[in-house]
């Protein structure tokens, strides 16, 4: 029997979730371990929890990450340590599917890391196919910011080279290249789309959940023709390029070579400017915290600053409430206004086992990241806890001072 592996490429934030899921429901096995739900992705990523934590591993032990936008090749890793990785990821296949005869492997960091997955899929006799997903830029950019506090330019050049990487190496196997904008349009003709240029018959047509599944409301950023017109000159012929390939089915002499032209432009910049961009984002925080008492109300709490590997600010921490009590959010207020308000419920199993004695340790936990792109320079806010008091009462206290610098 030949077995297949579907692999599902793209650019995180452009409907990788979303065709994962079509395809599940056509009949595609998934992974046993699925990543939960979040609010960000409401509808499932679909994706292997194991096989994104092994994907991180590999990263790593390259000095990257997966909102890197620089170029990587694992087959530079040394060779002990690559077979290492080719072992590890046999093992995490046959844990997650089994014997099944058709695959759902998802997670956007397969588009660096998919020659990795191509060895290891051959070596053990499993055919890997491809749908790559893409996105309006602009969208995915925004749709970063809002989510993780990632730049826009950051966003692009992320963006920029997941799609270049993905169409690169997955020249050489059967593929299908699907935008985002089209499977929300028309599920049903890109089903039969994927199956034909795959050579894949479904299992199942659930119609009825995919219908209920791919609702409008997923796409929450939709970007205009303006700003698309408007992206960096490398990214706009990219995007229009994935589309003469899916037009094409995925293969264009003159596509190809410019998509060749513009990745080896954007490869050399990459040796000048990745490093000094990634000495930028070790850099200390513009913004500051200064801490305050630990209120009335309040057992304990921490406000942590720093910044992502990608270099987006970050400001995150948890508030722990006297018994009796319960932490509603934790807000930026300035003038008076409230800027942020955000919910104090995020898991910190390091606070519970600091606090074992405490039973809202667990979650207590926020994050403010996504907001601070926002905010202007020579900002001066206060970051209060609102806590509900015994008979229902609610009442703020101030946790510290948060100043953003102009620098």
């Amino acid at each position: 029997m030949n077995r297949v592996a579907l692999l599902i490429l793209g650019m995180h934030r452009s409907g990788t979730s979303a065709i994962a899921g079509m395809l599940a429901h056509l009949g595609v096995t998934p992974p046993k371990t699925l990543m939960p739900a979040t609010v960000d992705n409401p509808a499932g990523y679909w994706e292997s929890l194991p096989i994104v934590q092994f994907h991180d591993r590999v990263l790593k032990e390259a000095q990257s990450h997966w909102d890197d936008w620089d170029r990587f090749d694992w087959r530079k890793l040394p060779p002990s340590i690559a077979q290492k990785f080719a072992d590890e990821l046999a093992a995490v296949l046959a844990a997650e599917f089994g014997e099944a005869p058709l695959m759902l492997v998802k997670d956007p960091r397969l588009s660096r890391l998919l020659l990795l997955w191509l060895d290891a899929l051959r070596a053990l006799g499993i055919q890997p196919r491809a749908v790559i997903a893409f996105r309006s830029p602009i969208e995915v950019a925004q749709s970063l910011q809002a989510r993780d506090g990632i730049a826009m330019e950051a966003g692009l050049a992320i963006w920029l080279r997941h799609c270049l990487e993905a169409e690169l190496h997955s020249r050489d196997i059967p593929r299908a290249l699907l935008s985002y904008e089209a499977l929300l349009r028309d599920w049903r003709s890109a089903a039969r789309k994927i199956a034909s240029r795959l050579s894949l018959e479904w299992p199942r047509f659930e119609e009825v959940a995919i219908d209920g599944f791919l609702k409008p409301q997923l796409r929450r950023q939709q970007g205009d023709a303006a700003a698309d017109a408007a992206a960096p000159e490398w990214v706009r012929t990219t995007h229009a390029a994935l589309s003469d390939l899916a037009a094409a089915n995925g293969s264009s002499a003159s596509t190809i070579a410019t998509l060749d032209r513009i990745r080896g432009e954007f490869d050399r910049a990459s040796e000048i400017f990745a490093p000094a961009l990634r000495r930028l984002a070790q850099a200390p925080a513009n913004i500051e915290v200064i801490r305050g008492e630990v209120p009335h109300g309040v057992h304990q709490f921490s406000i942590d600053v720093g910044r992502s590997e990608s270099g987006a600010q970050l400001i995150s921490g948890w508030v722990i409430a006297e018994p009796g009590r319960r932490v509603n959010a934790v807000k930026l207020c300035s003038d008076g206004k409230v800027i942020v308000s955000v919910p104090a419920d995020l898991a910190r199993p390091d606070v519970a086992e600091a606090f074992p004695d405490q039973s809202n340790a667990a979650r207590s936990g926020f994050d403010l990241k996504r907001f601070l792109e926002q905010l202007p320079r020579d900002f001066v806010a206060q970051l209060r806890a609102e806590l509900e008091e015994p008979g229902g009462m609610t009442q703020e206290h101030v946790l510290g001072t948060l100043r953003r610098s102009a620098v």
